[in-house]
């Protein structure tokens, strides 16, 4: 039978099985203390089987009565519980779904790997299914704030924009000139061993300017980006969500993707092709060294190189670095919004960010090969 738990500021009944609050009409600053105290109080005596929280007569809730909420849930799972509360206004109930969705996530019991296989698959199978919405929901998100910035420009906080490619283009620039130069170098000197044996050391030119232009450019510049600035991105970001601030963003009614995401991918987009170009010319560079060295001239260089490509590759390699751009600063965004929480949250993130934009990476420009190889270009 159930039995009236006496407190001052809450009417709480039941027993050990089942325990039912009814919350006051004010759960502010002013009066969640004594309430905290005491609701924590009864649940850490009885340990509920099930909590009800009446929630109907609640008509002034700010954030430390969402914090109370919060508790009350965290304290039932605690105590393996079960949590429910009713009649929650709809404007108090989506402040609570924030704090609920961004709250760290729990571990995997330990317990788990001693369950039954069912039990163990339902529970990798609920897990990737969340994974895969959340997946969805974020892409789907930055594909239609992509699609308003090129329908209303003037959305797009271009300031933030220009500073981002101010910051991520001279600063890449020494490191691609290296980069470029040495592999343009080793390339030639590579390709010269096979070709001698031919006779036909002239069209190591070609080969180089064939396979910069047509794929390693576009590759490694992406990869230089990979390296610098989506692992800077992802711990940016990641360094926001753990100190909240993207709760604070979100709380203040400014969309995190418009505000954070866009100006850095629009930005990686606009300087690859830049980046592409500025990496090839220094490959050149390292090729023609190596073509001095087999006794051709400048003239003979520019021309065996003028003749390797046309256009069309030129077009291609400027459409991936695009391409590559774009997907090499959305992964590392997404790693950085979807940081967990702790000590060594950000430095997980960052890894994250740079194996996931390499693989998919290494994907899309299987699919370019692909399709460039079907179109006869």
């Amino acid at each position: 039978m159930n039995e009236q738990i006496l407190n001052s500021s809450i009417k709480a009944y039941g027993d050990n099985q089942q325990i039912t609050i009814e919350l006051p009409a004010r759960l502010n600053f002013e009066t969640v203390g004594t309430i905290w105290k005491e609701s924590i109080a009864v649940l850490t005596q009885h340990k509920p089987q099930t909590l009800t929280l009446l929630a109907s007569s609640v008509i002034d809730c700010d954030g430390s009565g969402i914090a109370l909420l919060s508790k009350l849930e965290s304290t039932q799972e605690t105590n393996s519980g079960a949590y429910h509360i009713d009649g929650l206004q709809k404007h108090f109930r989506e402040l609570l779904n924030i704090t609920q969705t961004h709250k760290p996530q729990a571990r995997e019991p330990a317990q788990l790997e001693k369950k039954a296989l069912p039990i163990r698959v339902g529970h990798k199978t609920l897990k990737a299914e969340s994974k895969l919405r959340q997946n969805i929901t974020f892409f789907g998100e930055f594909f239609y704030q992509l699609a308003r910035a090129f329908k209303t420009p003037k959305n797009v906080r271009w300031k933030d924009t220009f500073n981002f490619i101010e910051v991520i283009g001279p600063g890449a620039i020494p490191i691609t000139a290296l980069l470029g130069f040495l592999f343009g170098l080793i390339l030639a000197f590579q390709a010269v061993i096979p070709l001698q044996t031919f006779g036909a050391e002239i069209y190591v030119i070609r080969l180089v300017g064939i396979s910069l232009v047509r794929e390693l450019a576009p590759l490694l510049a992406s990869i230089i980006i990979i390296s610098r600035t989506a692992s800077a991105f992802a711990a940016e970001l990641g360094t926001m969500k753990v100190n909240r601030e993207l709760d604070a963003l979100n709380t203040m009614g400014i969309e995190s993707m418009r505000f954070l995401v866009l100006p850095r991918v629009i930005a990686v987009m606009a300087i690859m092709p830049g980046l592409t170009v500025f990496l090839a010319l220094f490959s050149f560079i390292g090729a023609y060294i190596v073509s001095l060295s087999l006794g051709f001239g400048f003239h003979i260089f520019m021309n065996e190189l003028y003749q390797s490509f046309d256009y069309i590759p030129i077009i291609t390699s400027m459409v991936k670095a695009i391409v590559f751009g774009l997907l090499v600063a959305i992964t590392g965004c997404y790693h950085g919004l979807n940081t967990d929480y702790g000590s060594t949250a950000v430095g997980q993130s960052t890894t994250k960010a740079v194996v996931a934009g390499i693989v998919v990476l290494t994907i899309t420009d299987g699919v370019f090969s692909i399709l460039i190889y079907i179109l006869g270009v």
